[in-house]
């Protein structure tokens, strides 16, 4: 074959010649995409300065131009083209094109890599946070539950001072909350019904605590069985109005709770009664409601409300959020 002209070669047959060419480069570009993939960059890393790492790798591409240009004439040219070497043909022209070609090789291996690298890193900081939030969330909670669990002692134990017949229906309602508490509340979302029943528990348990101080109603509107919640979240909003309102009264009181969901958002409300106002101060409220506004901007970012307001007579809370599915 004579001469350095293809206008007489097909498509096909070109694309056949520069696919054999590009084999012959094959062995240097990947040893300098290795030097500088596995070898420089860690070097970088521990470089006193970014010229050092900028110095190591343009002597790295520039040695592998060179290269490539011995083998283009000393091997390419003789064996695809059928030409004699002729080494005069090397020009800064000729290193230029080689230097570009390399580099560009090597650019884009690199920015695989630090795409790599920085998906590995997006991973392991997700993860991360994600142990950082059940680490926080059963702290949260490892409060809550002996908060609960002490207050409906002291119900028990009011009961079991004034001799009641019904310490004994109390006792066993208790043990019916505490299965709950240790099997149920290490998940990280639970159905809503169960929370639901855990909360219609503890209002049987405290309007046999109270009899007749306390009147009690509970609504329920529920859409769809399939809704998730986290344990104990909405529980401590009906302690409140039990610790912080009947319990405070000298007379009797009333305690409302309203829990709806439908289409995917639920407005759960407490309202009691209060004998003397409240001023409300905004985070500066006690351990129940404290770790809810936590839990609440942990598991519902940006996806929740929570308001808290008192008249002379009445203490409202109300919650929104959106729920999940099963």
């Amino acid at each position: 074959m004579a001469g350095s002209s293809f206008e007489n070669f097909s498509w096909w047959e070109r694309a056949i010649l520069g696919i054999g060419v590009e084999f012959f480069f094959l062995p240097v570009k990947i040893g300098v995409t290795y030097l500088v993939l596995y070898k420089l960059l860690p070097m970088l890393y521990r470089a006193s300065g970014i010229w050092q790492g900028a110095l190591l790798l343009l002597m790295a591409v520039s040695v592998a131009a060179i290269l490539n240009l011995l083998v283009l004439y000393g091997t390419t040219y003789p064996v695809i083209y059928g030409e004699e070497i002729d080494w005069s043909r090397i020009s800064s022209g000729r290193f230029i094109w080689s230097f570009i070609d390399t580099s560009s090789v090597v650019g884009i291996a690199i920015g695989i890599k630090y795409f790599r690298l920085r998906l590995s890193s997006l991973e392991r900081e997700k993860q991360l946070i994600e142990e950082k939030l059940q680490s926080e969330l059963r702290f949260l909670r490892a409060q809550t539950n002996p908060h609960f669990l002490f207050n409906v002692l002291n119900s028990i134990y009011a009961l079991a001072r004034k001799k009641d017949d019904r310490t004994e229906e109390t006792v066993l309602r208790l043990s019916k909350l505490l299965r709950f508490m240790i099997y149920e509340c290490n998940a990280t979302f639970i159905p809503l019904q169960k929370e639901v029943q855990m909360i219609q528990d503890y209002l049987k348990l405290e309007e046999v605590r109270f009899h007749d101080k306390v009147t009690l109603s509970f609504t329920e509107e529920l859409d769809d069985s399939t809704y998730e919640i986290p344990p104990l979240l909405l529980l401590p909003l009906v302690e409140n109005a039990f610790k912080h309102g009947i319990s405070e009264s000298r007379g009797k009181g009333e305690v409302r709770v309203g829990l709806k969901a439908q289409q995917g958002q639920l407005t759960f409300t407490v309202v009691n009664s209060i004998e003397e106002p409240v001023v409300v101060k905004g985070n500066n409220s006690g351990l129940g409601l404290q770790n809810l506004r936590r839990q609440l901007s942990l598991l519902y970012p940006d996806q929740h409300q929570l308001a808290i307001n008192a008249t002379n007579q009445h203490f409202h809370v109300n919650v929104s959020l959106n729920l999940r599915q099963l």
